[in-house]
């Protein structure tokens, strides 16, 4: 079932597909379907290319109005930036949740890795102010992935994580938050923030973990 997104007046950033569906006076209007399934509406003078549903586009734009059309919620767009991502069937897994949802993965392995993609095109409430971070927890859960990142200036692994991947037989319990999504190198992604981190059998400092959320209210909530 459709829900508002955003606040009026508030900047967002969803995933999304795009369909065209009507004109207004030489206008384009165009619904949008959302991760969480919710609609969006956009009514705008440019053409969007690809919007047959199939592709997944990332898009960013201001909430001018929350309205309801025939029982349904919808969102309306302005000043809507678009951006093609990929066919929808060729993107991997799933998201997981809908924003806010709180999640626990139980019994996991995790690998540590580092990116040189430090700027993350994630969705949510993350959506103007992005994860810097270059180092990440991956967390591969079913179809899902989980992404969380760290302070590795803090993090005793850093040496081990300068230039490849890691991981090995440790499993952990993972309390966490979704915050947003991103799609990276074909795969869905989860971005999650840590409530707590229990390492099973193996020792963890999660120091660096959780400043990096602290300074902005992030952690046990």
């Amino acid at each position: 079932m459709s829900k508002y997104v955003g606040v009026l007046g508030g900047n967002i950033a969803i995933y999304a597909v795009i369909t065209r569906t009507g004109g207004n006076g030489g206008r384009n209007i165009y619904t949008m379907i959302d991760c969480s399934d919710n609609v969006l509406v956009l009514e705008t003078a440019e053409v969007i290319d690809k919007t047959d549903g199939k592709h997944f586009f990332l898009v960013e734009a201001i909430v001018k109005e929350h309205r309801t059309v025939d029982g349904e919620k919808q969102t309306v767009l302005v000043e809507c930036d678009v951006e093609l991502i990929n066919n929808r069937d060729k993107i991997r897994g799933d998201f997981y949740g809908k924003i806010g949802d709180k999640i626990e993965l139980i019994d996991v392995e995790v690998t540590f890795r580092r990116s040189n993609q430090v700027e993350w095109k994630v969705t949510g409430e993350y959506s103007r102010v992005k994860p810097t971070s270059e180092y990440r927890m991956i967390i591969p859960y079913g179809r899902c992935l989980f992404v969380m990142p760290y302070d590795a200036r803090r993090d005793p692994r850093k040496k081990k994580t300068d230039n490849k991947d890691t991981a090995g037989d440790i499993k952990y319990n993972i309390t966490g938050r979704v915050r947003g999504y991103f799609i990276e190198n074909g795969c869905k992604a989860t971005f999650i923030s840590p409530i707590s981190i229990q390492c099973k059998n193996g020792e963890l400092n999660v120091g660096g973990l959780m400043r990096r959320f602290a300074g902005i209210g992030r952690i046990g909530d």
